[in-house]
């Protein structure tokens, strides 16, 4: 939108969210999905999921962990996705009294198996330093879970505070670590009541409507 402004002179323009990604394999049982990947039940895992690029901001997750630590034990940071630089220059981010603690899928995760690692995970993290959007917020919305993303523009709109998760200050580790301890405390019936109303404006035919509206009104 900042873009579009500086690029031309008034112009028409309407702002949609994009759609609910609503393809994507139905959740299994948190036991089943924990049990494959070797986590405990009453761990709290941090999932990061998608390909691996420096404007992501794994390094920013994996250096708030030390801050983590201080306030809670029992957790698993769980890196999914395949790396797009070598990743040993994440996982020497990590101290070696840490690196228990984060769980790596260096790998490409096809759609058949999104569903496991979502429904392993309580909460998504979204460290990015820059994007316009991602559509990783409606499928962590899509398995019911909170989100903790940094406060760019990209994620301003999808985030809804309290309520769905929590906008952390983008780059802050320190800062992320304290939005995480308030995302696992947050009451799951609130979150999915969050989720399901967010979702009212973000269907395809709510989509598709106010684009047809928006062409005829031209």
């Amino acid at each position: 939108e900042s873009d579009l402004i500086k690029l031309v002179n008034k112009p028409k323009y309407i702002k949609i969210l994009h759609p609910f990604y609503d393809h994507y394999p139905i959740n299994i049982s948190s036991i089943d999905a924990r049990s494959n990947l070797g986590i405990g039940l009453d761990t709290k895992v941090f999932l990061f999921f998608g390909f691996i690029r420096p404007y992501k901001g794994l390094d920013v997750l994996l250096n708030s962990l030390q801050s983590l630590e201080k306030q809670m034990s029992n957790y698993i940071v769980l890196v999914v996705g395949e790396s797009y630089e070598r990743i040993e220059k994440y996982k020497v981010i990590v101290p070696k009294e840490l690196k228990h603690k984060v769980i790596w899928e260096n790998k490409y995760i096809g759609e058949r198996d999104i569903g496991k690692f979502f429904s392993a995970s309580d909460v998504l993290v979204l460290p990015y330093r820059s994007c316009t959007q991602s559509g990783v917020v409606q499928v962590g919305y899509h398995y019911g879970l909170p989100v903790v993303a940094s406060d760019i523009k990209g994620f301003q709109d999808y985030v809804v505070e309290g309520q769905t998760g929590y906008l952390f200050k983008s780059g802050s580790s320190e800062d992320l670590a304290a939005k995480l301890i308030d995302a696992i405390s947050l009451n799951l019936l609130k979150v999915s009541k969050g989720i399901n109303k967010f979702k009212e404006r973000c269907t395809w035919d709510f989509f598709s409507k106010k684009l047809i509206g928006f062409y005829e009104s031209l």
